[in-house]
């Protein structure tokens, strides 16, 4: 595949949990972005839990997920990237319902003290999110 079917979109610096972060990421992967985008719908309304594959020490048991959390906020941000994606794959020429995330990464961002008595840290994260167009099964036979 060319760099023409690739679309991108990167959020920095982010004020969401890294751990949620990686756990969405995980969730959305491989899957068509109108199917990832519901799915994402479905969590912020309490319909469907996000499955806890590695960070999930001391997390309650969901029904049909297993260990897994609502992350609402994480999200949220997550629903926004997924919106731009779509937004970039039209103005690049794409097909958006043929769209599959290939690529879903989050990292540790930037880390800031804050002031103030209750001090702490500011922690963020950075959120990488690619998709591409899958081809159809009419355009595999032909080739």
């Amino acid at each position: 595949m060319t760099d023409i079917h690739i679309v991108k979109v990167q959020g920095r610096a982010l004020p969401v949990s890294k751990k949620f972060a990686v756990e969405i990421c995980n969730f959305i992967r491989y899957r068509p972005m109108n199917k990832a985008r519901s799915m994402l719908v479905d969590v912020l309304e309490g319909k469907r839990a996000v499955p806890f594959r590695r960070y999930k020490k001391d997390q309650s048991h969901k029904k049909e997920v297993g260990p897994g959390r609502y992350p609402m906020k994480s999200s949220y941000f997550f629903i926004r990237l997924l919106d731009s994606l779509k937004k970039n794959a039209e103005q690049k020429g794409l097909n958006s319902d043929d769209l599959v995330v290939s690529v879903a990464m989050a990292n540790k961002g930037p880390t800031r003290m804050r002031q103030g008595r209750h001090r702490g840290q500011m922690k963020n994260t950075h959120i990488l999110l690619c998709a591409q167009e899958q081809e159809t099964k009419k355009e595999k036979k032909k080739t």
